[in-house]
């Protein structure tokens, strides 16, 4: 796990972002085209902007990979690499960190275990932080003293984020308790908790309790929450977020391999988390 200390001012955007998939017929480029814009622009009055891509930078299917067909993918993984290089160069000094994927992890081979990663690669050819699968970030103050943290990884524990329920309310409260099992027992101390790979945009926000308090003579509600300290907050307090992705399940005129694997259409897009003295204020979807 990596460890990145970040120096942030009072009021910024945290961009939340990830699973760009180039190379893959079905990435959606006016969506990415979307992001960089936002982030190289003023956002809710706030001009100061952070990105954090999740991984997957490259679809990462080879000639010889079972999902290549020569029509939804590419299958030069070089040119992949340099695409998407020059896809975040004009965010490169915005962001903090760029995750690894099980799609590059794919040629792990070719790139490891003694030599820096597909990803690393393309990250050291930036001047970006590479934050392997799993990375730690610490917002800090001017003075040093740490605003919050941040756990982020490429996925979560288990398997899929899926629901069986046929209702639609229910459905998305048990895909908001899937992303909060899956992140919840990594790091204790993390206010954010954050991950790609799934292709969904899920935010699963803090919830408060109503609790009764005595004076002596009187009683008083109040309600739980996160204590002002940086040590350990409990899971109902923190801020989940799966960050969505810019790879469409289904093509025109071409089959993905989403599509042959029977998957449901997904929403497409990223987050934004509103920092607003020090505080996190708001989270918006940003649908693409």
């Amino acid at each position: 796990m990596r460890i990145i200390n970040k120096i942030v001012p009072g009021n910024f955007n945290l961009f939340c972002f990830g699973d760009d998939h180039e190379g893959a017929r079905a990435r959606h480029k006016k969506g990415w085209d979307q992001l960089i814009d936002m982030i190289n622009s003023e956002y809710s009055g706030v001009k100061t902007n952070f990105g954090i891509d999740h991984g997957d930078i490259v679809e990462a299917v080879s000639v010889d990979h079972p999902h290549y067909d020569g029509v939804s993918t590419e299958g030069n993984i070089y040119h992949q690499m340099q695409q998407a290089k020059r896809n975040r160069m004009s965010i490169r000094k915005k962001l903090i960190t760029i995750l690894d994927g099980n799609h590059p992890m794919r040629f792990w081979k070719f790139f490891g275990p003694n030599k820096p990663a597909l990803t690393e690669v393309v990250c050291n050819d930036l001047g970006v932080r590479f934050g392997g699968l799993v990375c730690v970030i610490n917002y800090l103050n001017k003075d040093g003293s740490r605003m919050f943290s941040h756990f982020l990884a490429h996925k979560g524990s288990g398997g899929s984020m899926n629901s069986v329920a046929d209702d639609p309310k229910r459905r998305s409260a048990n895909i908001k308790l899937s992303l909060k099992r899956k992140l919840k027992g990594k790091v204790g101390d993390c206010l954010l908790m954050t991950c790609g790979h799934y292709h969904k945009l899920i935010y699963c926000e803090p919830e408060s309790e109503l609790y009764m308090t005595n004076t002596g003579s009187d009683l008083k509600g109040k309600y739980t929450g996160p204590r002002k300290s940086h040590g350990y907050i409990h899971p109902d307090y923190r801020h989940y977020l799966c960050c969505g992705s810019f790879h469409r399940t289904y093509g025109i005129d071409y089959d993905t391999y989403a599509e042959a694997a029977g998957y449901d259409p997904v929403e497409l897009g990223f987050f934004v988390v509103r920092i607003r003295d020090r505080q996190i204020a708001g989270i918006d979807k940003i649908l693409i």
